[in-house]
Parts: C-alpha cells; structure tokens; sequence
C-alpha cells in the first residue's frame, strides 16, 4: 500500500514504469539510418568479389526490410539494389547454362561487369544523397 502511495504523481496519476534498459545487442535494423543502410548494402554487394555467397544475400535481404519504411531517395536505391540483384542473379544462371557454349563465359563476364558498375552507379547516386534516375532499368 505504501508502495503505491509513493508512485502517485499530483492528482491521482502513476508514474510510468521505467523503460528496461537496453544493451548494444538488443540493437537492430530500425536503429540503422537510411543513408548507412543503403551504403551498407552496396558495400555488401561488393563484398561478393572476396565472400561469393552470403553478403549478395545479407544485402538483398536489408534492401528488402528497409524498402517498405523508406523516405525520400533511399526508396529508389532499394528498388535500384533489388533489381540489381535479381537482374545479375538472371544473367548468371543464364551464364551458367549456356558455359558448356562458349557464349555463356561471355554472358558470366558481362555479369560480372554489369554487377560492379550498377554498384558504382549507385554507390555515386547514395554518396550525393540524390534518387537513382531509373531504379527499375535493365541496364546501368
């Protein structure tokens, strides 16, 4: 009973309870500004020259969490890195396919350079804080 006398406030009211505090590991995407997250994700884009698999992956997968909160020109970049993904991701297997031919080492390298100057395009576009032009093209 005493307990709740001393949490009354003036007339009548509790005080709120207090917030539980919360460590750096309880931290998580909604902490991420737009702008790192997006430079985040090319840097993962970028990271698939050194680690193939799983940072293309981890990127995508920011992209597409943060695109549905997004503002601004980042929404354009998050369109621009799904595409990028999806397009390169055709266009190999589509390589892959056709490498028994000799076409599709051709088709792999054109991949390849489309991937790095999408991620150039895009990393230039973030760094001047402007929308991506064409987010949705096929090409750069």
């Amino acid at each position: 009973m005493t307990e709740i006398k001393d949490n009354i406030i003036g007339q009548g009211q509790l005080e709120p309870p207090a917030k539980p505090a919360q460590n750096a590991s309880q931290s998580n995407l909604n902490d991420i500004d737009d702008a790192t997250s997006v430079k985040l994700c090319y840097g993962l884009y970028l990271a698939s020259f050194v680690i193939p698999v799983f940072p293309p992956i981890a990127g995508l997968i920011l992209a597409y969490i943060k695109r549905s909160e997004a503002k601004d020109w980042f929404e354009s970049h998050y369109i621009y890195l799904i595409r990028t993904f999806w397009l390169c991701f055709l266009y190999i297997a589509i390589g892959a396919v056709t490498s028994l031919a000799i076409i599709g080492i051709f088709i792999l390298i054109a991949a390849a350079i489309l991937w790095i100057a999408r991620i150039i395009v895009g990393l230039n576009y973030a760094f001047k804080k402007q929308p991506i032009p064409n987010p949705e093209t096929w090409l750069v």
